[in-house]
């Protein structure tokens, strides 16, 4: 399976991965339960999620090389396999398939949690908008800047993408 080089054991109580500080690493469970927290130890602490054998948590640190935006703790003795990204194309292979295909579900799982997290927000937003009687400041259009050009990227009134806007995105248009 997995070289034992690679293999942590985290006792019940630590933190294997530590919110607003770097970690190279994805965490595949093997044994125990792991909670994922916000704010922890703070009187806004929020349990964002519980893992299991199987599970799988750190994709965002790992892939992005940015500070993680949660908490783990190990809620048990627990045994992971711990890779970096150097790691990923070994590790990918028909003998790990249902592990990789964890990950991939795990990172969907949290795609989805920050879109409703969004959602959520944007309405609250725009309930308090109409509480306090303020007008609609929602943009006519938000425009990306980037080394390509300038690119619009969304349009409220139309809030889909045509093909034409879509190659703008990308770079590929010929204008």
């Amino acid at each position: 399976m997995v070289n034992t080089d690679k293999l942590l054991v985290a006792p019940q109580g630590m933190k294997i991965i530590v919110e607003r500080q770097p970690d190279k690493y994805l965490y595949v469970i093997l044994s125990g339960r792991a909670y994922m927290y916000a704010g922890y130890g703070t009187k806004e602490e929020t349990i964002i999620d519980k893992f299991g054998v199987g599970n799988c948590f750190g994709a965002y640190g790992m892939l992005t090389k940015r500070p993680d935006n949660y908490t783990v703790v190990a809620q048990t003795d627990m045994k992971l396999i711990r890779l970096e990204e150097a790691d990923m194309a070994d590790f990918i292979s028909k003998e790990n398939a249902s592990t990789v295909l964890s990950v991939m579900k795990a990172m969907a799982k949290e795609m989805v949690r920050v879109k409703t997290e969004l959602d959520t927000l944007n309405k609250d937003i725009a309930k308090r908008k109409r509480v306090d009687g303020e007008e609609s400041s929602e943009p006519e259009s938000i425009i990306l800047k980037d080394n390509s050009g300038v690119h619009r990227i969304y349009n409220p009134k139309n809030p889909h993408f045509d093909a034409k806007g879509k190659m703008r995105f990308l770079g590929r248009d010929k204008e």
